[in-house]
């Protein structure tokens, strides 16, 4: 647990992953690109983070290749919730149900964020802002509604909402609770990588933004 250099608050983050997720891109990469590609936009977000002192930073790892890619960064790891066999699967189910078990190990005293590990194109400022800001939940959307970032003061618990429409559905719960909330639209935070068009948005610039170096790289385009 750690102080980033302009805020008196520790700050924890919590970084979900799968090293062998991203299927949707299954038609534009192979198995072999595609872990490549996670590994990448992780080292950028990481550099994000790093890059304004929070370097206290759990993944919650997904799959045996998020555990390895932690290790590989001396990471702390936690693996989430294993789905029934048999079950339905319901992959917003699991990230939630993860994500709850992971927010409820950290420290409750410090901020919390939950960041997304493909968001190649975040800043250190932009996690400054979202640190800095006051309010009890911060929620950073992306273009499509999710929830790009996530941050809870200290002593904050909700319950996640990830999903489709999770940006809105963070805000609804924490206002029920009698929380106070913000939104921070931050461009390098916009432009998650799920989908080909995202994959082919990350070769130019974006809302005045541009991949980091990791994914510029693996790219073989300009970095930011």
């Amino acid at each position: 647990m750690i102080r980033t250099a302009n805020s008196p608050l520790p700050t924890t983050a919590l970084i979900p992953l799968r090293g062998e997720g991203k299927s949707r891109l299954a038609d534009a990469l192979g198995p072999a690109r595609r872990g490549g590609l996670v590994a990448a936009m992780l080292d950028d977000v990481l550099m994000a983070l790093s890059g304004c002192g929070v370097s206290d930073v759990v993944i919650l790892a997904g799959d045996g290749p998020a555990e390895d890619l932690a290790s590989a960064h001396g990471l702390r790891v936690l693996r989430d919730p294993i789905a029934p066999t048999g079950a339905a699967p319901d992959e917003d189910g699991r990230l939630r149900a993860a994500v709850d078990a992971g927010l409820a190990v950290l420290p409750a005293d410090a901020v919390r964020l939950v960041v997304a590990a493909d968001l190649p194109r975040l800043s250190a400022a932009e996690i400054e802002t979202v640190v800095a800001d006051p309010a009890d939940v911060v929620v950073v959307p992306t273009v499509g509604g999710g929830t790009a970032v996530l941050r809870l003061g200290p002593g904050v618990m909700i319950p996640v909402q990830y999903g489709r429409g999770s940006a809105g559905a963070h805000l609804r719960v924490a206002d029920a609770r009698d929380l106070t909330t913000s939104v921070l639209d931050l461009p390098g935070a916009r432009h998650d990588v799920d989908a080909a068009a995202d994959l082919t948005a990350l070769i130019g610039p974006l809302d005045g933004t541009m991949p980091g170096p990791a994914t510029a790289a693996f790219l073989d385009v300009p970095a930011g």
